[in-house]
């Protein structure tokens, strides 16, 4: 190898790389070109309505909403080169994030789409039989040993449940009515198909709570069930969603192990954020994985956030939330998510997004202007759209419609001159050749 070809050796490698990728995945070939920067099948499909059937190859319909994809694309690279990105940038952040939490969710959850054969009839035999129950949940385990004691020297399951209940049900003395069977959360339903009408179970660990369950009765379903085959869809849907929602709800239970907050650092954050004193801001609040201290100081991004009016609960609430999504956040970057093909697409759309509203805000919304002269002229030549409105009356609305007019023409005119400024290319064969396959995915 000569020592000239060896120079572009590494461009044509990445070359070779790319072309193999995009052979590989047809979702990721170049549909078209804005000024160089490529827009690939894959985000053009996202900008398709589920109304659009793509598999009618209907060049038409591709076409506009390709049309669509560049503008967007062009004014993002010009709010880019406006420097923009620099108001965006913290959104982005909080994109990916919601991003990566969102594709970790799919995951944990994946497995709760796998339903059997057998499961489905185990599910439909479930809902033939209703259930009459009562329940109890406590939050603290200290609490769950009292009800345990209490419950074996004969206090009533009702009159406890109204005491110690945390539960919205809890005035009815835990009525839960009659529901299938089925809908209970497992480690539970395994423990009332054992009971006997008047029993009620040990406490039961769930998401970490502590549930007694008290089974009134048993009857069957009234009306009764369709045949399965009748509802065999349905079911399959609902049964799925449970089961994603229970496998969603442990993982959550998982996260909330790992922190342990510090009642000293809990008292802080409920005071109004303007008031919290340096000191108080080296408080710890939650302990994380047994070893990692979160200062008051990490969260006052939130606290600011709150309006003085908001409860303690409210905020103790949203400080939780941001921490456990800090943890599920790290998770999902450790798992390499961040680099999925799926989320980088829907990063680079939602980073599109924002950096095109920040053009129109400082281009349009900041730059267009209408006089108090004109609005006034504007009125005096369309009074008849007024009646019986005087100026003072009428000048909001005038000012509203004279803005966006002129808000509409300077946004029309900067999109124009950016198209007529663009080197854009479209590769009509992949254009023509785009379809859906039958599981949904690009080619």
């Amino acid at each position: 190898m000569s020592l000239s070809l060896f120079r572009f050796w590494p461009a044509l490698l990445s070359a070779v790389l790319l072309l193999a990728v995009c052979r590989s995945d047809p979702a990721r070939r170049a549909v078209a070109r804005v000024n160089g920067r490529a827009l690939t099948v894959s985000e053009l499909a996202a900008t398709l309505p589920d109304r659009v059937d793509p598999m009618r190859n209907d060049s038409t319909v591709k076409r506009r909403y390709l049309e669509e994809l560049i503008i967007k694309e062009l004014v993002a690279q010009e709010a880019e080169r406006r420097g923009l990105e620099e108001v965006t940038s913290h959104h982005e952040e909080l994109g990916l994030k919601a991003f990566l939490i969102q594709e970790l969710y799919r995951r944990v959850t994946a497995a709760g789409r796998e339903v059997t054969p057998e499961g489905l009839d185990s599910a439909y035999g479930g809902l033939a039989t209703e259930l009459r129950l009562r329940l109890i949940e406590v939050a603290e385990e200290s609490v769950a040993r009292r009800v345990t004691a209490e419950l074996a020297q004969g206090v009533p399951f009702e009159s406890l449940a109204v005491r110690r209940s945390v539960l919205p049900n809890a005035a009815s003395g835990g009525d839960l009515g009659w529901l299938p069977g089925v809908w209970l959360e497992t480690p539970v339903r395994v423990l009332v198909e054992e009971l006997e009408p008047g029993e009620h179970t040990p406490a039961v660990p769930v998401r970490d709570r502590w549930q007694f369950v008290k089974l009134e009765g048993r009857r069957e379903a009234d009306p009764p069930l369709p045949p399965l085959e009748q509802i065999r869809g349905e079911l399959l849907v609902r049964l799925r969603q449970f089961r994603q929602q229970l496998l969603a709800r442990e993982y959550q239970s998982q996260v909330r192990r790992r922190l342990e907050f510090v009642p000293e650092g809990i008292a802080v954050i409920i005071k109004p954020a303007d008031s919290i004193t340096p000191a108080e801001k080296e408080v710890p609040v939650a302990i994380r994985d047994g070893e990692k201290y979160v200062k008051v100081a990490r969260l006052m991004h939130v606290l600011r956030r709150f309006p003085p009016a908001l409860d303690s609960a409210m905020r103790c609430y949203a400080v939780e939330r941001e921490l456990e999504e800090d943890l599920m956040y790290e998770e999902a970057l450790a798992l390499g998510l961040d680099r999925l093909p799926s989320v980088r697409d829907s990063v680079a759309r939602y980073r599109r997004r924002l950096l095109n509203q920040a053009l129109y805000q400082r281009a349009v919304v900041e730059s267009v202007k209408v006089s108090e002269a004109e609005i006034r002229d504007r009125f005096e030549a369309n009074r008849d759209e007024f009646p019986g409105a005087d100026f003072a009356t009428a000048a909001t609305q005038v000012e509203a419609g004279l803005l966006n007019e002129r808000r509409d023409t300077a946004w029309r005119e900067l999109v124009e001159r950016l198209r007529s400024e663009a080197k854009i290319t479209i590769d009509e064969r992949v254009l023509r050749d785009i379809g859906q396959n039958p599981d949904g995915s690009w080619q």
